[in-house]
């Protein structure tokens, strides 16, 4: 079984500071910059924790914790990953 270490962070409005997704990457600098062009404007990243999981693993367990606990404490998260 082969791990690799990945992130996972938050996305933040650079104005109110209102977190509005959280994802997972393993080269998180690319992942900001796709954002970043994606989004039209630069939010703010910030680093969750870092795991380690298997490289066939596709259901991120980390990352839906994530998901569901910041919207258990009432951010509104623009995730499109059917949570």
């Amino acid at each position: 079984m082969t791990l690799r270490e990945v992130f996972i962070y938050t996305l933040a409005n650079p104005i109110t500071k209102e977190i509005f997704y959280v994802g997972i990457t393993k080269s998180p600098h690319k992942r900001f910059l796709a954002h970043k062009y994606r989004l039209g404007f630069t939010p703010i990243m910030e680093e969750l924790e870092t795991v380690k999981v298997c490289v066939t693993n596709t259901k991120l367990d980390a990352e839906y914790f994530w998901i569901r606990q910041l919207s258990a404490w009432g951010f509104k998260l623009e995730n499109k990953n059917g949570l």
